[in-house]
Protein backbone atom coordinates (compact mmCIF):
# COMPACT_ATOMS: atom_id res chain seq x y z
CA UNK A 1 0.00 0.00 0.00
CA UNK A 2 1.70 3.13 -1.15
CA UNK A 3 -0.64 5.73 0.60
CA UNK A 4 -0.03 4.55 4.53
CA UNK A 5 -3.25 5.48 6.38
CA UNK A 6 -1.99 8.26 9.23
CA UNK A 7 -1.16 6.66 12.94
CA UNK A 8 -0.87 3.12 11.64
CA UNK A 9 3.24 3.34 11.44
CA UNK A 10 6.01 5.86 12.66
CA UNK A 11 6.59 8.92 10.18
CA UNK A 12 10.17 7.14 9.31
CA UNK A 13 8.62 3.98 7.94
CA UNK A 14 6.45 5.85 5.26
CA UNK A 15 9.00 6.45 2.97
CA UNK A 16 10.34 2.93 3.34
CA UNK A 17 7.14 1.84 1.97
CA UNK A 18 6.60 3.43 -0.55
CA UNK A 19 10.17 2.91 -2.24
CA UNK A 20 9.15 -0.60 -1.33
CA UNK A 21 5.95 -0.69 -3.46
CA UNK A 22 7.41 1.07 -6.28
CA UNK A 23 10.31 -1.42 -6.42
CA UNK A 24 7.84 -4.44 -6.35
CA UNK A 25 5.78 -2.81 -8.75
CA UNK A 26 8.47 -2.22 -11.17
CA UNK A 27 9.53 -5.61 -10.56
CA UNK A 28 6.00 -6.59 -11.96
CA UNK A 29 6.20 -4.79 -15.16
CA UNK A 30 9.79 -5.70 -16.19
CA UNK A 31 9.57 -9.75 -15.60
CA UNK A 32 5.69 -10.06 -16.05
CA UNK A 33 3.95 -7.05 -17.55
CA UNK A 34 6.25 -6.17 -20.30
CA UNK A 35 6.12 -9.55 -21.80
CA UNK A 36 2.51 -8.67 -22.75
CA UNK A 37 3.73 -5.67 -23.95
CA UNK A 38 2.52 -2.90 -21.49
CA UNK A 39 1.46 0.05 -23.21
CA UNK A 40 -1.33 -2.29 -25.04
CA UNK A 41 -2.14 -3.10 -21.63
CA UNK A 42 -5.64 -1.69 -20.37
CA UNK A 43 -3.78 -1.55 -16.50
CA UNK A 44 -0.94 0.61 -18.02
CA UNK A 45 -3.38 3.50 -17.86
CA UNK A 46 -3.71 3.03 -14.17
CA UNK A 47 -0.36 2.72 -13.27
CA UNK A 48 0.75 5.82 -15.40
CA UNK A 49 -1.62 7.97 -13.60
CA UNK A 50 0.06 6.55 -10.09
CA UNK A 51 3.33 7.87 -11.41
CA UNK A 52 1.72 10.91 -12.39
CA UNK A 53 -0.29 11.45 -9.27
CA UNK A 54 2.36 10.18 -6.68
CA UNK A 55 4.99 10.25 -7.98
CA UNK A 56 5.67 13.01 -10.18
CA UNK A 57 3.23 16.05 -8.69
CA UNK A 58 4.36 14.85 -5.56
CA UNK A 59 7.72 15.39 -5.71
CA UNK A 60 9.78 12.14 -6.02
CA UNK A 61 11.78 12.36 -9.00
CA UNK A 62 13.93 9.35 -8.50
CA UNK A 63 11.09 6.94 -8.45
CA UNK A 64 9.03 8.68 -10.88
CA UNK A 65 12.24 8.14 -13.27
CA UNK A 66 12.70 4.91 -12.12
CA UNK A 67 9.03 3.62 -12.88
CA UNK A 68 8.86 5.75 -16.00
CA UNK A 69 11.80 4.08 -17.60
CA UNK A 70 10.19 0.58 -16.34
CA UNK A 71 7.31 1.50 -18.07
CA UNK A 72 9.15 3.08 -21.42
CA UNK A 73 11.55 0.03 -21.34
CA UNK A 74 10.74 -2.55 -24.17
CA UNK A 75 10.42 -6.25 -23.25
CA UNK A 76 13.90 -8.67 -23.75
CA UNK A 77 13.01 -10.85 -26.30
CA UNK A 78 14.73 -14.34 -26.01
CA UNK A 79 15.51 -16.30 -28.57
CA UNK A 80 16.11 -19.53 -29.09
CA UNK A 81 17.82 -22.15 -31.96
CA UNK A 82 15.40 -24.72 -31.88
CA UNK A 83 19.11 -27.09 -33.12
CA UNK A 84 21.26 -27.53 -30.57
CA UNK A 85 24.82 -26.35 -32.25
CA UNK A 86 27.11 -28.61 -33.75
CA UNK A 87 29.33 -31.09 -32.12
CA UNK A 88 33.01 -30.32 -33.33
CA UNK A 89 34.74 -33.63 -32.93
CA UNK A 90 38.30 -34.23 -31.75
CA UNK A 91 41.31 -33.98 -34.65
CA UNK A 92 42.54 -36.61 -33.30
CA UNK A 93 40.17 -39.83 -32.40
CA UNK A 94 42.30 -42.55 -30.77
CA UNK A 95 42.54 -44.55 -27.90
CA UNK A 96 45.60 -41.88 -26.31
CA UNK A 97 42.81 -38.66 -26.78
CA UNK A 98 44.65 -35.99 -25.40
CA UNK A 99 42.82 -32.66 -24.24
CA UNK A 100 44.46 -30.66 -26.59
CA UNK A 101 43.01 -32.68 -29.38
CA UNK A 102 39.42 -31.43 -27.93
CA UNK A 103 38.18 -28.18 -29.93
CA UNK A 104 38.04 -25.20 -26.89
CA UNK A 105 34.53 -24.10 -28.01
CA UNK A 106 33.54 -27.82 -27.75
CA UNK A 107 35.20 -28.29 -24.42
CA UNK A 108 33.39 -25.01 -22.90
CA UNK A 109 30.71 -26.59 -23.91
CA UNK A 110 30.54 -30.23 -22.22
CA UNK A 111 31.69 -28.15 -18.74
CA UNK A 112 28.94 -26.20 -19.32
CA UNK A 113 26.15 -29.05 -19.25
CA UNK A 114 28.02 -31.05 -16.73
CA UNK A 115 28.17 -28.08 -14.39
CA UNK A 116 24.88 -27.07 -15.13
CA UNK A 117 23.31 -29.92 -13.38
CA UNK A 118 24.99 -28.36 -10.40
CA UNK A 119 23.52 -24.98 -10.29
CA UNK A 120 19.98 -25.63 -11.26
CA UNK A 121 19.75 -26.94 -8.12
CA UNK A 122 20.49 -23.86 -6.15
CA UNK A 123 16.99 -22.30 -5.17
CA UNK A 124 16.59 -18.90 -5.09
CA UNK A 125 16.37 -18.36 -1.40
CA UNK A 126 19.86 -19.21 -1.17
CA UNK A 127 20.76 -15.88 -3.05
CA UNK A 128 19.74 -13.40 -0.72
CA UNK A 129 22.09 -12.11 1.76
CA UNK A 130 25.27 -12.90 -0.05
CA UNK A 131 25.36 -16.47 1.64
CA UNK A 132 28.17 -17.11 -0.47
CA UNK A 133 30.40 -14.24 0.73
CA UNK A 134 30.16 -15.60 4.06
CA UNK A 135 32.30 -17.79 6.06
CA UNK A 136 30.59 -21.16 6.96
CA UNK A 137 29.61 -21.68 10.31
Amino acid sequence: RFNVPPGKVEEVMIPKIQVRVCLILRAWIQTHYNSHGFPTCPIAAKINEFVQRELVDKSQPEMAAMMTKAINTPPLKIVRDARPPLTRKPKNLTDELNIFDIDELELARQLTLMTWAIYEKIEPVEFFGSAWSKPQL
